[in-house]
């Protein structure tokens, strides 16, 4: 929500920005020179609203879709060694489940 946020404050001010020209091309400029500076300007705003679109499509990605670390983090803990325990002895013991089957491992 706060990126798309920021994305909707950066467009409105790119836009907010365009029709103030608008208004100064009209106020500085003479009508010929004023009307071809709208029309430039509309044009932009055009495609500011169009890129803008595609930009916020190519971000928008479903919160279900998130990847989760919860296994990573189980792999982690299967290496740390257990206080007087060697770290072989562990992971077999983890694997496999028995003391009998380190000897065959090792």
């Amino acid at each position: 929500k706060l990126r798309r946020n920021v994305f909707v404050l950066f467009g409105v001010g790119m836009m907010a920005l365009m029709v103030t020209a608008i208004f100064g091309s009209w106020l500085l400029m003479d009508t010929e020179a004023a009307a071809a500076s709208t029309l430039l300007l509309v044009y932009a705003m055009y495609l500011t609203l169009k890129s803008y679109r595609s930009i916020t499509s190519l971000f928008h990605f479903n919160e279900d879709e998130a990847v989760d670390f919860s296994d990573l983090l189980d792999a982690t803990q299967m290496l740390i060694p257990v206080h007087g325990d060697k770290p072989a002895e562990k992971i077999a013991r983890r694997v496999v489940g028995s003391r009998d089957a380190l000897a065959e491992v090792v």
